[in-house]
């Protein structure tokens, strides 16, 4: 799962063309209560480029990704993030826009890896 503060909610709820779900979660520190969301992405996009992708297929879906490719006339035109459909691996992709708004914002906890440079092995 991926939890998320409310500062990082507010900014995901202001991208238009979005369909994420929130889910409320209190999180415990130090006798201190902490609001968080579990975000739940609906938006599934089959996108993997297959002829130029190095991945290991079980079941119908991706288990190991040695090289990634995306094909980007499915993703043209979609919504500003997304998880990758046929995919073991939870992967969500984001538009670069706002990887760096969230970089600026200061986002923490999270690596965002280049699709050129991602791998599971």
């Amino acid at each position: 799962y991926i939890i998320i503060s409310s500062r990082i909610k507010k900014h995901l709820q202001g991208y238009q063309n979005v369909d994420i779900e929130y889910i409320p979660v209190k999180i415990f520190q130090n006798n201190i209560t902490h609001d968080y969301f579990i975000i739940n992405i609906l938006t599934l996009v089959d996108c993997i480029d297959f002829d130029n992708s190095d991945v290991e297929i079980k079941f119908g879906e991706v288990f190991f990704i040695k090289k990634l490719s995306i094909n980007n006339c499915k993703i043209i035109g979609r919504k500003p993030f997304f998880l990758i459909d046929k995919s073991a691996v939870q992967l969500i992709c984001f538009q670069k826009s706002i990887v760096n708004e969230l970089k600026k914002i200061c986002c923490t906890g999270v690596d965002f890896i280049s699709i050129s440079d991602y791998t599971t092995i």
